[in-house]
């Protein structure tokens, strides 16, 4: 019940892949935790490396990993295996984790030291942040359950191809369904005070963990918060273990009593899943259509550039510095469906191609893989401000693409 398929939050399409592939390296380690058993080594050394690896490609998905594992926990403890039994189990899952992560961060210092490279600093998602992210505790705490919050109940955060409001009612019915099953639950399989609070601990902590990278990070987003639509998992867990289970069926004489709320709270929780998982695939072939829209866009937009730098007389590719100055926005305008689309999802989207200097320079490098020698953000913002380059007409008028002093400069604005 994810809103997104990923293509949601990649920039460039081309990325989804490696954010698809870190995803199903976490999922792939909570399976070889859960099927291995007490001293098998090989699959706990495994999963190891698939969390190494899948925090190498994107840090975010350990959130994945560490949600799937509480859940997983709630249903043994649901389909009453022991306490004991469950945190023995959970003991290895949290060892495969912290064995993956030294993994990692060992990587992390050789890799640089044998690259002779320096890792980023700074930035939304970035390991340093550990140590330079200088927000109170106390703040970031607030902030993580502050953003699962808004994730589920704040309309203006939620693309939905709806009234984003129904989406939000929706969440609370699903909340107070749950809870509902959950006792109804407990009550028949006479789940001890130790579980019942047990289960209630770890479906709290799968819900801080979904959004643990908040603790490093001043600012996330989406692609960031994949492991909060995991929880809607917890009704279906419910749910699942009704339907195994012949004397807590809602048809069975035990039930008798409570058969109208968990015939209700079963169909209302199950209908509302199905509610937003249908949602949340229209909405994401909406934001696909974006992505395409915008990627394509860009794409043709560096192709005219390229050309017009080409053209140049002096110009050597790979040898001639080019620089980019001013602000190219506004220069497509955004699809007239998208638009459309937009404004009836609540997406700010907009489809317009992306501008940024650094969009730039990832499309005609990384991308499109030419040899372009681009310079760095700061130095053309500091050769836009010469008077000889501010003098040049704007992008796409001709003259705006000009060899001066050796560097390439194509004026935007």
């Amino acid at each position: 019940a994810n809103k997104t398929v990923l293509s949601l939050v990649a920039t460039f399409l081309p990325w989804a892949s490696a954010d698809t592939f870190a995803f199903l390296l976490s999922v792939i380690a909570v399976y070889l935790w859960r099927t291995s058993t007490r001293g098998q080594v090989a699959p706990l050394a495994i999963s190891a490396l698939c969390i190494a690896t899948s925090l190498s490609l994107y840090q975010s998905f350990i959130c994945t990993y560490i949600v799937l594992v509480f859940l997983i926990s709630i249903k043994d403890l649901v389909d009453r295996e022991s306490i004991r039994e469950v945190f023995s189990r959970g003991l290895r899952a949290v060892l495969a984790l912290v064995i993956g992560c030294c993994i990692y961060l060992a990587l992390l210092i050789i890799v640089p030291i044998a690259t002779n490279t320096e890792l980023a600093q700074g930035g939304y998602n970035n390991i340093t942040n550990i140590s330079s992210n200088d927000e109170s505790w106390g703040r970031r705490l607030y902030q993580t359950l502050r953003e699962i919050f808004i994730a589920f109940f704040s309309a203006e955060n939620i693309p939905s191809v709806w009234d984003p409001r129904l989406i939000v009612a929706t969440n609370i019915i699903v909340t107070i369904a749950t809870l509902t099953l959950f006792v109804i639950l407990s009550i028949k399989r006479r789940l001890s005070p130790q579980v019942f609070v047990t289960i209630i601990i770890f479906a709290l902590c799968s819900v801080f963990f979904a959004n643990l990278v908040r603790l490093i990070n001043q600012t996330t987003h989406d692609l960031m918060h994949y492991a909060f639509w995991l929880l809607y998992l917890i009704p279906i867990l419910f749910l699942a273990a009704f339907s195994d289970d012949k004397e807590t069926s809602p048809l069975s004489r035990s039930t008798a009593q409570y058969r109208p709320a968990l015939t209700a709270s079963s169909a209302i929780a199950a209908t509302c899943i199905i509610l937003i998982t249908f949602n949340n695939i229209q909405a994401s072939n909406t934001v696909l259509l974006d992505r395409t829209i915008r990627y394509s866009a860009t794409q043709s937009l560096v192709t005219e550039i390229l050309t017009r730098i080409d053209e140049l007389p002096g110009y050597i590719e790979g040898e001639t510095k080019v620089a980019f100055v001013g602000n190219l926005d506004g220069q497509l305008l955004p699809p007239a469906s998208v638009t459309t689309s937009s404004s009836l999802t609540g997406q700010k989207q907009t489809g317009e191609a992306y501008t940024g200097y650094r969009y730039l320079q990832i499309m005609i490098n990384d991308l499109m893989l030419r040899k372009t020698s681009i310079l760095s953000e700061s130095q053309a913002s500091q050769l836009g401000k010469t008077d000889m380059v501010m003098a040049l007409p704007t992008w796409p008028n001709s003259g705006s693409v000009q060899l001066i002093d050796g560097v390439v400069v194509v004026r935007f604005s």
